[in-house]
């Protein structure tokens, strides 16, 4: 079988005119993705698959102000610019009815740029003109082999085992930084190594049937890290979990699960985004590692409807973030130099009713979660919210088959905002020191007391879409998507930023929304 998808597009482009300011907002994205299979025979197959993506964002505020006979002019304008694109091929074959395996081979690209770019003009401050600009590049690119077998040993012994081999390219990533006031010009660009890593996993797994009331899964993993010019790493991670079934309606299972990753992930700006920077562990940081207990019960209610509950707990350690005092270093200093190592917490409990059964399906699950950080470099050593410390999330679904040709979806989700920082006071700078540095004429100082010290307002959206199924010949069968992101046009918000623009207000606050409704329509076609 072979399956192709259209490339979906979706452009939004938005002139706003509120309170003297111009809001410009422009969002587009694309994605490809073709599959296809090849039947050896009854016991062998062959799977080949392509993906591309890419999405672009551009908004920002432009504003005019005029005292008297003077001008002021401002710009404060973002572009983010991110994708993927992945290929891969997999074998699976059957060598007898207890022994089935799979070997995988995949090639994928990863990159993402952050640019923001700011001006003022101001003609009282004799004509001062003064813009920044800051640019991140980002780029990793991963080969990676995979083997994995599953095999029937016994009736009541399944194993599953095998490895996994990732070659990773961390291109040296660069970041630019533009000072640019009246004729003066200050430009620094720093090009932070790059590094060429290699990562492999050994695993095994036993699930244990040991009779129809108790199941027990055990295995272990043996991960390695090596990172030429850097310290090796070598880490065992267990999991194991068990499944009580008292009646065959209910279930009750508890787990236990450690993990090690080597990629830091480190967020650059208040965005929910994916355009993070990923960053190999290197010098004296230490890989990342997590230890999650869960515990939950399921139960089903005549092959219809299923309730589930589950409580967890997590810690984690190693992670890393930006110092306090990160913006003080000089621009062209090293990355990792700019970074504090500190540990996690997480802990929460989730909830779902799901209906599996009719022309009619879908769930409804609520989940309430703490999550935070502690840095000995950050916020006086004293424990802080996650930026993702959303406490309350909702979502409902629902799925309507009409008939053979048609069906509709609709998925409506609602969450406690992200957490931010914002300053509890400002003052104002000693006089002539605006000429001095460039700013704007009532620029201030801010006073923070803690990080994330501010939820940003509830997040909620309405996606619907439709899709239609075209029967054709041959076995041919072609299916329509039409698609609503965020069907009310909820513009949610995303951040909030300071501007001074006002003269005897002081600092003002405005807060960004983004991504109003986004239509797209995709086109499959499997033969």
């Amino acid at each position: 079988m072979t399956c192709w998808s259209i490339p979906g597009i979706a452009i939004y482009n938005a002139v706003i005119n509120e309170n003297k300011s111009k809001i410009v907002s422009r969002y587009a994205f694309t994605d490809f993705n073709a599959k296809t299979t090849y039947h050896f025979n009854d016991r062998s197959r062959l799977h080949l698959m392509v993906y591309y993506g890419n999405d672009f964002f551009k908004g920002g505020t432009k504003r005019k102000h005029r005292h008297d006979k003077d001008l002021e002019e401002s710009s404060d304008i973002s572009t983010l610019d991110w994708g993927s694109f992945i290929v891969s091929a997999n074998w699976n074959h059957v060598y007898t009815p207890q022994l089935f395996g799979e070997i995988s081979m995949s090639f994928s690209r990863y990159n993402s740029m952050l640019k923001r770019k700011m001006k003022y003009k101001n003609t009282f401050l004799n004509d001062l003109i003064s813009s920044t600009t800051s640019k991140i590049h980002n780029r990793i690119d991963d080969y990676s082999l995979r083997v994995n077998y599953d095999w029937q040993l016994t009736h009541s012994h399944h194993l599953n085992f095998g490895v996994n081999y990732t070659y990773h390219i961390f291109t040296p990533y660069l970041t630019e930084f533009i000072r640019k006031v009246n004729h003066n010009t200050n430009t620094s660009t720093t090009l932070q190594y790059g590094s060429h890593p290699h990562e492999m996993n050994l695993y095994i797994d036993d699930e244990w049937h040991i009779n129809r009331h108790w199941a027990v899964l055990a295995g272990v993993s043996l991960s390695s890290w090596i990172n030429p010019g850097n310290k090796d790493y070598f880490n065992l991670n267990p999991r194991v979990s068990a499944m009580y079934r008292p009646i065959p309606s209910l279930c009750v299972k508890a787990s236990f699960t450690q993990l090690s990753q080597y990629n830091h992930q480190l967020r650059e700006t208040a965005l929910s985004l994916p355009t993070d920077m990923w960053i190999p562990i290197a010098g004296d940081f230490k890989p990342q590692k997590s230890r999650k207990a869960s515990i939950g019960a399921y139960y089903n209610i005549n092959n219809r409807y299923t309730l589930s509950m589950e409580a967890y707990y997590k810690r984690m350690y190693n992670l890393i973030d930006y110092r306090d005092d990160y913006y003080y270093y000089p621009s062209n200093t090293i990355i990792y130099e700019k970074l504090a190592v500190g540990d996690g917490k997480v802990r929460g409990i989730d909830m779902s009713v799901r209906k599996t059964f009719g022309n009619i399906t879908g769930h409804i699950s609520y989940s309430m979660l703490w999550n935070e950080r502690r840095f000995e470099n950050k916020n006086n050593g004293q424990k802080f919210p996650s930026a993702y410390d959303n406490r309350h999330k909702a979502n409902i679904v629902a799925n309507w088959r009409i008939n053979d040709r048609w069906e509709i979806n609709a998925g409506w989700t609602i969450m406690s905002g992200n957490r931010i920082t914002l300053p509890t006071k400002s003052y104002n700078p000693l006089p002539g020191t605006n000429e001095i540095i460039g700013s704007r004429k009532d620029e201030t100082i801010d006073y923070i007391t803690s990080i994330n010290n501010y939820r940003l307002p509830a997040y909620h959206r309405l996606d619907i879409g439709a899709n239609l199924h075209i029967k054709g010949a041959n076995g041919k069968e072609g299916v329509w998507n039409f698609s609503l992101y965020n069907a009310y046009c909820n513009m949610n918000v995303i951040a909030i930023r300071k501007q001074q623009y006002a003269p005897g207000k002081g600092a003002v606050y405005e807060k960004l929304r983004m991504i109003p409704l986004i239509p797209s329509v995709s086109y499959t076609l499997k033969f």
